[in-house]
């Protein structure tokens, strides 16, 4: 009876422990490699409508339209007529792909200038992840890092084509990403800034 007894507690202690090994760390989802956003001109929200889109039901606006890229004068970047361009972004071994393509981009209403970079816009990004200092076993969630890595990574421009192919640890000189930390990355407000910081492209659709 005394050893069913120790057999019954041993097993009771094993499944208390798996339990909290499983319960105990951060939640995530099965798998989220990456991804691919197409880029549209970015506007300033309206204020005080003066104007409305004649939708059902009308949706309040304002004319005229104000490209963010303006803010500051010196550089205006937009789009020529054959203007387009995407962001990726994918999970690599232990760093983060990073890929921008784009045509026909235009400074001040010429083709942008050779040899000028575009910064990668970013407003959010959170990181929860096992790698904490504390080794607390549900892990740990950083500040907001949008503001630190908001244009913090360049595409290049030749011939109205700006590029970028690289990954975030090459471009940092630094093992920031590392594999097995089981970090959960949470992005918002993907796009280019302008020479001058401006927002100029972000993620969005174009309904012809």
């Amino acid at each position: 009876m005394r050893r069913r007894e120790i057999r019954v507690a041993l097993a009771v202690g094993f499944m208390a422990a798996f339990a909290t090994s499983v319960l105990a760390t951060h939640n995530t989802p099965l798998k989220a490699k990456g991804l691919k956003v197409d880029l549209a001109v970015a506007y300033n929200a309206c204020g005080a409508s003066n104007d409305s889109q004649g939708t059902t039901p009308p949706l309040p606006a304002c004319h005229p339209p104000v490209a963010t890229t303006t803010t500051t004068a010196t550089h205006k970047v937009t789009f020529g007529p054959k203007g387009a361009a995407n962001l990726q972004v994918a999970v690599a071994t232990g760093d983060i792909k990073l890929k921008v393509k784009s045509a026909d981009v235009q400074d001040n209403g010429v083709t942008i200038a050779d040899g000028q970079q575009l910064g990668l816009h970013l407003d959010h990004a959170v990181s929860t992840s096992d790698a904490c200092t504390s080794g607390d076993p549900v892990g740990c969630t950083t500040i907001d890092l949008g503001p630190l890595f908001n244009n913090m990574f360049k595409a290049s421009c030749l011939a109205g084509k700006c590029t970028l192919s690289s990954t975030v640890n090459t471009i940092l000189a630094a093992t920031t990403i590392t594999a097995g930390t089981r970090a959960n990355i949470t992005v918002s407000g993907i796009g280019i800034n302008d020479q001058d910081g401006d927002l100029a492209f972000s993620e969005g659709l174009l309904i012809p």
